[in-house]
C-alpha cells in the first residue's frame, strides 16, 4: 500500500467517526474531546494527503523523464556510463557512436542519429572528493552552470498521463455506455442491453529544439559541468514545450491539441469572484461519484490573476444574529485560497493558463477522486503518448561558417479525454 493510499484509508476512518459524533444530540466530555482530536487530525491528514499526492506526481514526472519505468538495473547502468557530449560530437562529425552509447541506441530501437530520450534526464550528483589540480600551470576553476528556471509541469497534477509508445498511430478505448441491470419478476427473463465503447486516436506531432554551435566549441562538449546543464536544459525546454501543448495545443498549425481547447467554454461571469464564489468554484465539482464525492477530490487550475484575487479575498463573519449573507468590512485571518487548499483536492496557479482577456479568466476544474477501479490505467483519466526519441540532423548546414546546428525532435500525441466527465472548464471573473 502507498503512503497515498495509506492517509486515504486513515481519512475515511476520520469522516466515518466524525459523522457518527456529529450524529448525537448530545456529546460526553470524552466524546467532545474525541471530537477536537479527530478534527485537528482530519485537517491535518489533508495537508499531508496533499503532500503525497504532489510526491507521486513529482516521482511518476521523474519516471518518466527518465524512462525508469519498471527497467533492470543493467538499463540504468547501460545509461550512466553512456554520454551526451558523445552523441552530440559523433553527430557533428559525421561519426558512429561506440561502446555505451551504442548499445543504449541499440535497446532504445533508435536508427543511426537518433539519441534515446531517457539519456535527457538530469546527471545523478556524487558527493566525490575531487583530487587537487597542481598550482603551477592551473587552467580557470569554472563554477557549475546556472540553470534556467522553468514553471513547474501542470499536465501530471491534471491526470495527464504521457506513456511511452511504438511506431505507428497510438489508439485507446473507453467504454463511453454502460451495460444495465434492474429487477425482475420470478422467472422473467432479461434481455441484454448494448454496450458501446469509443475510440480515440492520434498521430505523432514533432516538437523541435534547435541548437548552434561553432566548430571551436566543440572540444568544450563532453566536460560533466557543460553536460549536465545542456541536459537540464534541454529537458525543462522541451518540457516546458510539451506541458504547454498539453494545457493549450489548438491541434492547428502542426500542435498536438491540448486540454482546455477540448473543454466546453462556459459562459462569462457577470460578477467579481468573492467568497462564496470562491468555495463554490471547487464544490460545484462534487457529483457525489464516481469522480467527486466530496470537496476533497476536486482540484482547480487557475491562472495568476485568479489565485492573487483568491489570497486577498477574506471572509468575517458580521456581529452575532445578523443574517448569514452578511459580513463585516474587517479581513478575517483565511483567505479563499487557503481555504479551498485546506479544504479541497487543491488550488494551484501555473503561468502556462491562459491569460485574463477582458476581466475573465479561464480555470480547469479536475475531479480526481475516483481511485477503487481495478485493471489497466482504470484510474487514468487523460493521455498524451509520447514516441520517446530526440533525432539529431543537420550536420552540414552552415559548415562553411564553422557552425553547426543540432536540431532535436519529440514526437507526442494529442491529449485524449479518456475519462471527459473528470474535466471541466470554469471562468473566474477577477475585477
Amino acid at each position: 500500500m502507498t503512503p497515498k493510499q495509506k492517509i486515504e484509508l486513515r481519512q475515511s476512518e476520520r469522516r466515518e467517526r466524525l459523522n457518527e459524533l456529529a450524529g448525537l444530540d448530545t456529546l460526553t466530555d470524552e466524546q467532545t474531546t474525541e471530537l477536537n482530536t479527530l478534527t485537528g487530525e482530519y485537517q491535518t491528514g489533508e495537508r499531508q494527503l496533499r503532500a503525497a499526492i504532489i510526491a507521486e506526481d513529482a516521482e511518476t514526472a521523474a519516471a518518466t523523464a527518465a524512462g525508469d519505468g519498471g527497467e533492470d538495473p543493467e538499463r540504468r547502468a547501460l545509461r550512466s556510463r553512456a554520454r551526451l557530449g558523445n552523441f552530440l560530437q559523433a553527430a557533428l562529425t559525421g561519426a558512429e557512436v561506440t561502446g555505451a552509447e551504442l548499445e543504449l541506441r541499440q535497446a532504445a530501437e533508435g536508427s543511426a542519429g537518433d539519441i534515446p530520450m531517457e539519456l535527457f534526464a538530469p546527471l545523478e550528483r556524487r558527493a566525490d572528493t575531487a583530487s587537487t589540480a597542481p598550482t603551477a600551470g592551473r587552467g580557470v576553476d569554472v563554477e557549475p552552470i546556472r540553470p534556467a528556471i522553468f514553471a513547474r509541469s501542470v499536465a501530471g497534477r491534471l491526470g495527464i498521463a504521457m506513456p511511452q509508445t511504438g511506431t505507428g498511430s497510438f489508439s485507446t478505448m473507453t467504454i463511453t455506455t454502460n451495460l444495465t441491470a434492474g429487477a425482475m419478476a420470478a422467472g422473467a427473463s432479461r434481455e441484454s442491453t448494448a454496450a458501446a465503447l469509443t475510440a480515440k486516436t492520434t498521430e505523432a506531432h514533432r516538437v523541435t529544439a534547435r541548437l548552434s554551435i561553432r566548430i571551436e566549441d566543440i572540444y568544450r562538449i563532453g566536460t560533466e559541468s557543460f553536460e549536465a546543464a545542456l541536459r537540464q536544459n534541454l529537458t525543462l525546454a522541451m518540457s516546458a514545450q510539451l506541458d504547454d501543448f498539453c494545457l493549450n495545443g489548438t491541434g492547428a498549425s502542426n500542435q498536438p491539441q491540448g486540454l482546455i481547447p477540448q473543454l466546453t467554454d462556459p459562459t462569462d461571469p457577470t460578477d467579481v469572484m468573492d467568497w462564496a464564489g470562491f468555495v463554490s468554484l471547487a464544490a460545484g465539482g462534487i457529483d457525489g461519484g464516481p469522480w467527486a464525492e466530496d470537496m476533497t477530490a476536486v482540484r482547480l487550475c487557475v491562472n495568476a490573476d485568479t489565485i492573487r484575487l483568491a489570497e486577498t479575498t477574506f471572509r468575517e463573519p458580521g456581529t452575532v444574529g445578523t443574517p448569514a449573507d452578511q459580513y463585516s468590512d474587517t479581513p478575517g485571518e483565511m483567505s479563499a485560497a487557503a481555504y479551498l487548499r485546506a479544504h479541497s483536492g487543491g488550488l494551484f496557479a501555473s503561468s502556462r493558463m491562459p491569460a485574463t482577456a477582458s476581466n475573465i479568466a479561464a480555470a480547469v476544474r479536475y475531479r480526481a477522486g475516483t481511485t477503487g477501479l481495478d485493471g489497466v490505467n482504470a484510474g487514468r483519466t487523460a493521455v498524451c503518448p509520447t514516441w520517446a526519441m530526440l533525432a539529431i540532423d543537420d550536420i552540414y548546414t552552415d559548415a562553411a561558417a564553422g557552425t553547426k546546428h543540432l536540431t532535436l525532435h519529440a514526437l507526442v500525441g494529442d491529449v485524449l479525454l479518456e475519462q471527459s466527465d473528470a474535466y471541466e472548464r470554469v471562468d473566474v471573473k477577477v475585477a
